[in-house]
């Protein structure tokens, strides 16, 4: 997939936007930029000699050492061709500044550069990663993905008035089991129950609104079936609220519209930057995204 960054790299010409007019950003402003910092696929550039890595990196005037980090390739090349792009969370990059000791990180630095000291990063709350040893097992998620309904959550965005109410939206979906629909790179030999290395991964349905894109998820299998046009030929899952919203925001789209095309309710992009913690890991779903079920 390709790295893109937009929403990041918008928030830093922003930023600098008011420097160069000589104004402070508002505080809001570098909240959302740590927030989108921490959901951000970032290239490095490498050359690889021998089987050892070389990372290039920057020394300031005031002789601090920066790891040169970018957006997307576009950033990078304005920077240099001679290197190769590496695509890592900034989870890797703090770990890497502190194994160098280098002094912080500079990002698109032939551009809007954007310097971000090796304090400010050992403050950064990194997302937790999720062990796939434990929770329901495949036969116990699906009897759960076929029998689940969320009368609650769809109570809640047929009623009009729910319009843009987040804050109670967020705590309903908390509690709700949301199904996804994925697609497979081989289903010739299709099974009730497919494994995602088995299948060779999974590719989380989603939909073009304009420029913006969004992942599709559903309140139970019969939203899914009205939408699509051969749902027999269909896979869909378990919702693993955690890393279905990772996924979502590192791959830089805009948010999640729930029952398209029927209720069609949108959560957009930064509400699902501030729900984004650890506080949505569900241990009971961890295993989740691992399996899909034949529709």
């Amino acid at each position: 997939m390709e790295v893109t960054n937009n929403h990041f790299k918008t928030l830093i010409n922003q930023i600098d936007n008011f420097y160069s007019n000589n104004t402070n950003p508002p505080e809001d402003l570098f909240i959302n930029f740590i927030l989108e910092l921490n959901v951000s696929n970032l290239l490095i550039p490498v050359e690889y000699d021998g089987g050892n890595i070389t990372f290039p990196h920057i020394v300031t005037d005031e002789g601090e050492n920066l790891l040169p980090l970018f957006t997307d390739d576009s950033e990078m090349l304005k920077y240099t061709s001679d290197f190769r792009p590496l695509e890592n969370d900034i989870s890797y990059y703090i770990g890497l500044v502190n194994d160098l000791g280098f002094n912080g990180i500079i990002i698109n630095c032939e551009s809007n550069r954007f310097c971000i000291d090796s304090d400010l990063l050992n403050h950064l709350e990194v997302a937790d990663e999720i062990s796939h040893d434990k929770g329901f097992d495949e036969f116990k998620l699906k009897e759960i993905a076929e029998s689940t309904s969320n009368y609650p959550l769809l109570n809640f965005i047929r009623n009009k008035n729910n319009y843009n109410n987040f804050d109670e939206l967020v705590d309903i979906v908390k509690r709700s089991v949301l199904l996804a629909v994925v697609m497979v790179d081989d289903d010739a030999n299709r099974q009730e129950i497919i494994q995602r290395d088995d299948a060779g991964g999974f590719v989380l349905l989603t939909s073009r609104v304009g420029s913006e894109r969004y992942a599709l998820l559903f309140t139970g299998r019969d939203a899914i079936k009205e939408i699509l046009d051969k749902p027999d030929s269909c896979y869909y899952q378990i919702v693993n609220l955690f890393e279905v919203i990772r996924f979502i925001l590192m791959s830089d789209m805009d948010g999640i519209i729930i029952n398209k095309d029927l209720e069609e309710y949108y959560i957009p992009r930064n509400i699902l930057l501030n729900i984004f913690d650890s506080d949505i890991i569900n241990d009971d779903f961890s295993r989740a995204s691992d399996y899909a079920f034949m529709l």
